[in-house]
């Protein structure tokens, strides 16, 4: 019997980028650590409980890119939940986020950070899958959670 080989096929229209590590997102009072992002969306890894479904807002900041986006309109689009690691036990899920922009500003403001990661030797998102899936203890740390 023969081997069945599989073939991946992006479905995605935009290049997804990994950011900086500062790169977050907050919806409500739920503060999240940017995976990848792409001029369509982004994956998010949110600390803590989630019930985020349907369309929303969310403030997007890098502090070492310069940037904050307030109220960017957005749509919940999958959630996948992460082991907490032995060190914490925060709990971690990732949820994939389509961009509905209100204006032009709002999808200029994003692609030129984009360009900006593009321009400056960041990785395509699916070259550099090592950087992604995890919350790391760093971050945990730069936003203000005490590791045990």
């Amino acid at each position: 019997m023969g081997r069945m080989e599989t073939t991946f096929v992006e479905q995605r229209k935009h290049k997804r980028y990994a950011p900086p590590d500062d790169a977050v997102a907050v919806c409500n009072t739920k503060i999240g650590r940017i995976i990848n992002i792409s001029e369509g969306g982004m994956a998010v890894n949110w600390i803590g409980d989630t019930s985020f479904s349907g369309d929303g807002m969310v403030t997007f900041l890098s502090s070492s890119k310069d940037v904050l986006i307030n109220d960017l309109p957005v749509r919940f689009l999958s959630v996948r939940n992460e082991q907490a690691s032995s060190m914490n036990a925060i709990k971690v899920q990732c949820i994939g986020v389509s961009f509905n922009y209100a204006d032009t500003a709002q999808h200029d403001h994003v692609k030129e950070y984009i360009d900006g990661l593009a321009g400056n030797g960041h990785k395509d998102f699916k070259d550099n899958l090592e950087l992604a899936p995890k919350l790391s203890d760093k971050f945990l740390v730069k936003i203000g959670h005490k590791l045990t």
